[in-house]
């Protein structure tokens, strides 16, 4: 895959994943732990959930540049510019879908978001396209350290769950809590991770294929 084709693929994957999360935000059940996040930061200082998702994505490229030493600058300031489609996806559908009708269950709905989510994750992962600066720390991370992505995502969620309380006790708002955050906790990490195995496979049939 060339440069170009993985920039193209990479952003078509950025969009999805924004679709995702503007589902789960539709279904208006609760949220991911890192969307209760920033949709709670969204809420303490009035700016788009897009745009907190492009700064906060930001942060994490900055971070990860810094923790590999430069290494991967290159690809820190890539994939912050691909998150920028994620952001603007999410700032254009939301307020599309906040106002259609959806004749679906919100449990469904909710789910559904998840698995559109996990898939465009686990594809940018196991593709090799650029991931999203926050699963690119993640995953940075969990290299480095011998830690289980699965687990070390858990403990990220509970981090952003912990950090979104904090905000909401200090601020006085009131945290989008619900029971779409318990069904995220408990099915992303592990769709991420199987979607991960099953593109693994298909990966690999594919080079033995071409063989």
């Amino acid at each position: 895959m060339n440069k170009i084709d993985r920039i193209l693929y990479s952003g078509i994957a950025f969009s999805i994943f924004g679709l995702g999360i503007s589902l789960q935000i539709k279904a208006a059940i609760g949220f991911s732990a890192l969307d209760t996040f920033i949709i709670s930061l969204s809420i303490f200082s009035g700016i788009k959930i897009g745009t907190i998702t492009i700064l906060f994505s930001l942060v994490m490229s900055l971070i990860l540049i810094v923790l590999s030493r430069l290494v991967y600058f290159k690809q820190g300031f890539i994939e912050f510019l691909m998150s920028i489609f994620m952001g603007v996806t999410i700032n254009i559908l939301v307020p599309i879908l906040q106002d259609s009708p959806i004749n679906i269950h919100e449990v469904v709905v909710m789910i559904l978001g998840i698995q559109i989510s996990a898939v465009s994750v686990a594809a940018m992962i196991e593709l090799n396209l650029f991931v999203s600066p926050f699963e690119s720390l993640i995953n940075y991370i969990s290299d480095c350290s011998k830690i289980n992505f699965l687990y070390l995502r858990w403990a990220t969620d509970f981090l952003m769950i912990s950090l979104a309380l904090c905000i909401s006790y200090y601020c006085k708002l009131i945290v989008p809590i619900g029971a779409g955050t318990v069904i995220s906790i408990c099915i992303y990490s592990i769709s991420v991770h199987l979607y991960r195995k099953m593109l693994r496979r298909v990966v690999i049939c594919h080079r033995d294929y071409e063989i």
